[in-house]
């Protein structure tokens, strides 16, 4: 019993200490377009980030385009090209930056343990090629495309009491 009880407590452990972290900060400039309206409240974007190899530029422009969804909103795109028109989406946090100062800890545990990949999804089929993936002083940069869950997102904020909803708004 003693030694299944310390099998599990060292199990515990390292599945802890095993956890993915994501690097973030809000200092860096953050580099995301918007390039269409998604299916079901979302938005189509192109999102680059910069890191010490391709895999790690990729998780940092799904972590930016996240954090410029919340923070900065996203400028309209009208492409006549594409038969698409994408109107602004303001940030999801009315107070912007200030947000972030307000409820750091909530953001930060956000964006270092991963949640906001589950409202980011990586739409590319491989790695980003030419002028998507080039070497740079700081490292690789890469520009992906991105399909954001606006709306699931503003939603996660609201249950967890970081904005308000729209009917609060209007009570």
């Amino acid at each position: 019993m003693r030694k299944l009880l310390i099998t599990i407590t060292l199990l515990t452990i390292c599945m802890i200490t095993m956890a993915k972290k994501y690097p973030f900060d809000m200092k860096h400039q953050y580099r995301v377009e918007q390039v269409r309206v998604a299916e079901d409240g979302g938005r189509f974007v192109k999102a680059w980030g910069v890191a010490g190899n391709a895999d790690k530029a990729i998780i940092q422009a799904l972590q930016d385009a996240v954090a410029c969804c919340v923070f900065m909103g996203l400028e309209a795109k009208n492409s006549t090209t594409l038969g698409h028109n994408a109107n602004a989406v303001p940030s999801l946090c009315p107070e912007g930056l200030k947000a972030y100062e307000e409820h750091k800890a909530y953001f930060d545990q956000f964006f270092t343990k991963g949640d906001f990949l589950l409202y980011a999804a990586n739409s590319n089929t491989g790695y980003p090629t030419g002028e998507n993936n080039v070497k740079t002083k700081d490292g690789r940069q890469v520009g992906i495309y991105v399909v954001l869950k606006v709306d699931q997102l503003r939603k996660r904020l609201e249950q967890d009491g970081i904005i308000k909803s729209f009917e609060t708004i209007w009570e």
